[in-house]
């Protein structure tokens, strides 16, 4: 599975998806299961935090798979787009590090 047809598959959702509560962003990449990188390709989708299933709207639950690309779900605080030998890359921010950017 090609990263061009992750990023088919996030475009596709994308109004559905932007729209969930606590979304942060959205991208191709790889899943990690107990903190370890499986290298399975999926869609990671980035939140301000976790919630369970049960505490959310049903118009806010992530699936678990779109078109059979598996979904993983992180949660990160904020982040910043970097640029590090023409690649993008996410970090960690503080608000009041973000605003003094």
């Amino acid at each position: 599975m090609s990263d061009d047809y992750i990023n088919k598959i996030i475009s596709i959702n994308l109004e559905t998806l932007i729209k969930k509560e606590n979304l942060i962003g959205l991208a191709s990449g790889t899943k990690f299961k107990d903190g370890i990188n499986t290298g399975e390709k999926c869609i990671v989708v980035f939140v301000s935090k976790k919630v369970s299933e049960n505490n959310l709207s049903p118009s806010n639950i992530i699936p678990n798979k779109l078109e059979n690309v598996k979904i993983d779900v992180i949660a990160v605080d904020t982040i910043k787009p970097q640029i590090h030998k023409n690649l993008f890359a996410l970090s960690s921010l503080t608000l009041s590090e973000w605003e003094q950017l």
